[in-house]
């Protein structure tokens, strides 16, 4: 037998949420980053459209958002706290109200406004020196990486429609994914 006969295996190594091992299907959950594109926009009647459209994917956002919590498992209805304050992100000044500005004053898509604004936060909470705080980015980034799904329209994959027992499978999970989680799904 040839070299090139022989089937390669593929080894997967990853962070135990549990001891053990399990063997089963995996359930890849694929969050990579939307992709952002420059665009300028000529006229006033582009900037304003511009401006509705990143409030409606935030009022989408919002209700996404509430939808988890509002259907999160008992077990972690204590952790609700964690999408309560992605719910006060989303609504925050620094992220909402400097994309609509720099939208209408540089005259750019919502997308590009919107990571602008994410870069700007992150200057500051690099400036923190407190660890707790200057890892809120992560939450920051979270937030806003729904609303560029919203703006997109790249419908982000449920984790609460697993019906069968899996292994999931991701390079990192947020709380507001865990939330979705059935767990009595969830094999490793």
């Amino acid at each position: 037998m040839k070299e090139a006969d022989v089937p390669k295996k593929n080894v997967l190594r990853g962070v135990a949420v549990s001891p053990g091992i399990i063997i089963g299907k995996a359930r890849v959950v694929d969050r990579s980053k939307v992709k952002i594109f420059y665009q300028y926009l000529v006229g006033d009647d582009q900037v304003d459209r511009e401006i509705e459209r990143f409030n409606e994917a935030v009022h989408t956002t919002e209700d996404q958002l509430n939808t988890l919590k509002n259907g999160m498992p008992e077990q972690l209805k204590g952790h609700a706290f964690i999408l309560n304050s992605h719910l006060m992100i989303l609504k925050d000044s620094m992220l909402n109200d400097a994309t609509v500005k720099r939208i209408r004053d540089e005259k750019i898509n919502a997308e590009w406004a919107l990571k602008k604004s994410l870069e700007d936060i992150r200057q500051i909470l690099d400036q923190v020196d407190d660890e707790y705080i200057s890892n809120r980015i992560n939450d920051v980034e979270y937030v806003t990486e729904r609303i560029l799904r919203n703006l997109s329209g790249d419908e982000q994959q449920s984790l609460a429609d697993i019906n069968k027992r899996v292994i999931i499978v991701a390079h990192e999970l947020s709380p507001g994914d865990t939330s979705e989680l059935n767990t009595s799904k969830i094999m490793g």
